[in-house]
């Protein structure tokens, strides 16, 4: 008797330490901006990366990535979380996590693919596109140039390639690629 009394405590207990936790997730995804899709953020470019802001909160030491400094909710539901966050290299780079309720990571991706690099012989550039719907578009963009012996770029030697990844979230929150060309 007094076994089976434990274990109904134990579960009491843990009931409210999930409740307490899904709680505390709530208040801090609820002090992120909502900012409703469609986005477009590019690296080497001002975009909408300019509406993110810091949080600055005591949940967000609990919640927040190490090393995020940004943020913002896109498409808000009943199933999962979405959280855009802004990590620091040159440019900000967006990376979009997926959540439980209950603040658990369900699926993460880095929203540019190659970045943004150059110098005189290339450049390289990262968008990315995010619609109402929940599909992502990434593309990189990259543009090379032939060189002559003193480093000036040589008439009609430009060549760009561009690569695009399609993905979709689905409606538990995981983010699945459909393409790649």
């Amino acid at each position: 008797m007094i076994h089976q009394e434990i274990i109904i405590i134990f579960l009491f207990l843990s009931v409210q330490i999930m409740e307490s936790k899904e709680i505390d997730f709530f208040k801090y995804y609820s002090e992120i901006q909502l900012v409703q899709p469609p986005l477009t953020f590019s690296c080497n470019k001002d975009t909408s990366l300019k509406f993110i802001k810091n949080i600055d909160t005591v949940l967000s030491n609990q919640f927040k990535p190490a090393m995020a400094q940004m943020a913002c909710r896109i498409w808000p539901n009943e199933s999962f979380i979405s959280i855009i966050y802004g990590f620091p290299s040159d440019d900000e780079t967006p990376t979009l996590i997926t959540y439980t309720k209950n603040g658990k990571v369900i699926d993460t991706l880095c929203l540019y693919r190659e970045g943004c690099q150059g110098d005189q012989s290339f450049s390289e550039n990262s968008t990315v596109f995010i619609s109402s719907d929940k599909k992502i578009i990434l593309q990189d963009t990259l543009v090379t140039l032939k060189l002559d012996d003193k480093g000036n770029q040589i008439s009609g030697s430009e060549s760009t390639l561009v690569s695009e990844a399609n993905y979709i979230v689905n409606n538990v929150g995981q983010i699945i690629k459909t393409s790649e060309k």
